[in-house]
C-alpha cells in the first residue's frame, strides 16, 4: 500500500488575513480589564427637610406609645412598630421628596387599616341596641342608658355595681325578650360575638331570675365596654396622627430654599433671590422724620345741650357675624369641593386648609355655643 501525504494531497495556505486579524484581536483583549472597576459614588446626603418632618412624625407618635403601655394591645404594637421603622427609613441617605412621599403614604394606609379591623361603628350599635333593651327594666335603666348613649366610663361603673336585682314576672318576661332580640340582631352584625353571648346570657339570667348569671354578664358588658371606650381614645389619636402625616406631606414638598430665620434686618441691597427668611423681631424702630406735637386736651362736665348717634348696635353685629359665618361656611364648601375634584398639590392644599381654618368665624361659633348651653 502506498503511503499518501496529506500536505501534497491538500496543501494548507493560511488566509492573507489572518495575521492582522489575530493582531488586531490581540490589541482588542489588552484593551479590556480584566476585571470591572467598582462604581465610587456614594448616596446623596439626608434631606434635612424630610429628616425634620420624620422627627415630628416620631415625636407624634408619643401619645399612642403611651397608650401602649396601659395595656396589653398587639395590634397597636404592631402598627406602631410598623409606623416608627417607615419614620426611620424617611432619615436614610438618597430619599427624595417623591420616596419620602411614598412612604408617608404607606403609614396613612396602615393606620386607616388599623381603624376598619377595630369595627368600632358596630360594636357602638351593638352595645347601644343592649342597652337600650336594658333600659326596659328599672333596675337597669341606669346602665342600659349608659350603654346606649356612649358613655361606656359611666355604663361600666353602674354594670360593675349592679347587684341583685328584683324584677316583676312581666317586666322581666319583657326585658328578656328584648334582650334576646339585641343579642340575635348582635349575633348577625359584623362586631364583636362576645358582646352577643354576654346579652344572652343575661337575658337568660332575668328570665330565671338568677342573680349569679346577671351580673356574669354584666361584668362582661361593663369589660367590653372599658375595652370601646378605650378603642375609641385611640381612634381619636390615629385621626389626630392621619392630620399630622398630612401636613409633613405638605412640609415635605416646600419649595422654600430658607434654612433659618435671621432676626436682624438689613438695609443693603442683595443680588441673591429668597435664600433667607427674615424674622425682622430685633433692631431699633423705623426713624419717620417728623415732628410730632402730643397735646392733652381737658373740659369741664356739665348739663348742656349734646347730640349722640349710634354707629352699630348689638343686632347689627349678631347680623353682620351671622352673613359673615353663612359666607365662610358657603366658600369653604366649594373650596373642599375643588379639593376633592382637581388635583391640587399637598402643600397648596394644606395651606388653602389653613386659610379657611384661620378665618373661621371662632367667636360668633362660641356664643352660639354659650347661647345654647
Amino acid at each position: 500500500m502506498n503511503r499518501v501525504e496529506p500536505e501534497a494531497v491538500a496543501p494548507y495556505k493560511a488566509p492573507r488575513l489572518l495575521p492582522g486579524a489575530i493582531v488586531a484581536a490581540a490589541v482588542v483583549l489588552s484593551l479590556v480589564p480584566l476585571k470591572q472597576d467598582e462604581a465610587a459614588a456614594s448616596p446623596a446626603a439626608p434631606d434635612e427637610n424630610i429628616v425634620a418632618q420624620a422627627e415630628e412624625i416620631a415625636d407624634s407618635l408619643k401619645e399612642l406609645v403611651e397608650e401602649l403601655h396601659k395595656a396589653v394591645d398587639p395590634e397597636l404594637e404592631k402598627l406602631l412598630r410598623e409606623l416608627k421603622e417607615k419614620a426611620a427609613e424617611l432619615k436614610e441617605p438618597g430619599v427624595d421628596v417623591k420616596e419620602a412621599l411614598a412612604k408617608i403614604s404607606e403609614m396613612q394606609a396602615a393606620i386607616q387599616s388599623a381603624q376598619s379591623q377595630a369595627r368600632l361603628e358596630q360594636v357602638d350599635q351593638q352595645l347601644q341596641e343592649i342597652g337600650e333593651a336594658m333600659a326596659s327594666a328599672k333596675a337597669l335603666e341606669g346602665a342600659g342608658q349608659a350603654l346606649a348613649e356612649g358613655k361606656y366610663d359611666k355604663a361600666m361603673k353602674e354594670l360593675a355595681d349592679l347587684g341583685d336585682i328584683e324584677l316583676e314576672r312581666n317586666e322581666a318576661r319583657n326585658t328578656a325578650e328584648k334582650l334576646k332580640k339585641a343579642a340575635k340582631r348582635a349575633k348577625g352584625d359584623a362586631g364583636d360575638g362576645s358582646i352577643s353571648d354576654a346579652a344572652n346570657e343575661m337575658a337568660e339570667g332575668v328570665e330565671d331570675e338568677d342573680a349569679q348569671k346577671v351580673t356574669g354578664a354584666a361584668k362582661q358588658l361593663g369589660e367590653k365596654a372599658k375595652e370601646q371606650a378605650r378603642k375609641k381614645k385611640i381612634n381619636d389619636l390615629l385621626n389626630a396622627e392621619l392630620a399630622s402625616l398630612c401636613e409633613c406631606k405638605g412640609n415635605c414638598q416646600k419649595n422654600s430654599t430658607a434654612k433659618n430665620k435671621k432676626k436682624t434686618k438689613t438695609n443693603s441691597p442683595s443680588q441673591s433671590w429668597g435664600m433667607g427668611e427674615s424674622g425682622n423681631i430685633d433692631g431699633d424702630t423705623t426713624n419717620l422724620a417728623a415732628n410730632v406735637n402730643k397735646e392733652q386736651v381737658t373740659g369741664q362736665a356739665g348739663e348742656g345741650e349734646s347730640e349722640f348717634e349710634t354707629s352699630s348696635s348689638s343686632e347689627g353685629r349678631q347680623e353682620a357675624q351671622r352673613g359673615y359665618q353663612e359666607v365662610c361656611q358657603k366658600y369653604k364648601k366649594m373650596s373642599d369641593a375643588v379639593l376633592e375634584s382637581e388635583s391640587i398639590p399637598l402643600g397648596h392644599r394644606q395651606t388653602i386648609r389653613k386659610y379657611f381654618e384661620s378665618i373661621r368665624p371662632q367667636q360668633a361659633e362660641e356664643a352660639a355655643a354659650k347661647k345654647s348651653e
